[in-house]
Parts: structure tokens; C-alpha cells; sequence
């Protein structure tokens, strides 16, 4: 069964593709499916994807689609996904290889619809936190019916 299905839309990203898919290859949760939607490139990143998914074809998905847009790659990648819960990681980033475990286990182990985590935004030497504030901390643990403000003043990844 897969537990998570994670969804890169790509499009001209052939410098950071293979960092992105090296990361979520050695995701520690095995159970995992990555969906690659190539939408339209015109650079290597179709080859990047497809040697990916020969070295890794039980975990590797790869669709080409005309340019559409990362939103028309991502609604793609939902209508294929298998797994019980989805993410999205956009193809010039790369992700900590527990991130998804951590996120999963935080979702199922509270029936919860979603997982939220920080990020680090990296750009050079230049190196920013960005988490879950106490604010939007006090908001999870709830339903997200009786606290629609979750999505209003977090920003969950």
C-alpha cells in the first residue's frame, strides 16, 4: 500500500531535478510513489526524469504533458496518485529524507487530513528558518471545520 504519493511538477528544472528526486528517493518511509509531471520542458529535465524512474521504477512516475502551469501539473498528478495521503514538493527543492516519514506518522497517528512542517529557505549563504509559529501552533490539533483559520494564517507544507 502506498502511504504517500508526492507530486513534482517540472518544467525546465533540469539543474535541480536530480538534487529534488535524490532527496526523495531516500525518504526513510518506503511506501512512497513520486509522481513526476514534466509539463512541456524544453531542457533535460524529461531525461532527468526518465533515468530517475529506470534507476527507481517502484517508486518513480513520470507523465509528459504540454506546458500548463505548475496547477494544471499538480491537478495530473492527483488524478494518478495512489497513495493515502499526497505532497507536493516543487522540483527545485530538495527535502530532509525523514520528511515525509515524520509527516506521515504525525497524519496517521492523529487520523488528521493534514501534516504541516517548516521549511529552510536557502539561498546561497543565505540561510532562513521558516517554521510553524506559536500562533498557528495553537490552531492544530483541532478540526479543520471548527478552525478554518489553519489555512488562513499558516502555511502548511
Amino acid at each position: 500500500m502506498i502511504k504517500v504519493s508526492v507530486i513534482v511538477p517540472a518544467y525546465n528544472v533540469e539543474q535541480y531535478l536530480g538534487r529534488c528526486l535524490s532527496s526523495l528517493v531516500g525518504q526513510t518511509l518506503s511506501e512512497i510513489e513520486i509522481i513526476v509531471i514534466n509539463d512541456g520542458s524544453r531542457d533535460g529535465t524529461e531525461k532527468i526524469a526518465l533515468d530517475f524512474r529506470e534507476q527507481y521504477p517502484d517508486k518513480i512516475i513520470v507523465k509528459t504533458t504540454e506546458n500548463g502551469g505548475a496547477r494544471a501539473a499538480r491537478n495530473i498528478g492527483l488524478e494518478m496518485a495512489s497513495g493515502e495521503y499526497i505532497g507536493f514538493v516543487d522540483a527545485d527543492d530538495y527535502v530532509d529524507v525523514t520528511m515525509f516519514e515524520q509527516l506521515y506518522h504525525a497524519a496517521s497517528d492523529e487520523d488528521g487530513d493534514i501534516a504541516c512542517c517548516g521549511y529552510w529557505r536557502v539561498d546561497g549563504e543565505d540561510i532562513q528558518i521558516r517554521g510553524v509559529g506559536e500562533k498557528e501552533a495553537a490552531l492544530y490539533g483541532t478540526d479543520i471545520q471548527e478552525k478554518p483559520d489553519i489555512l488562513i494564517y499558516s502555511t502548511p507544507y
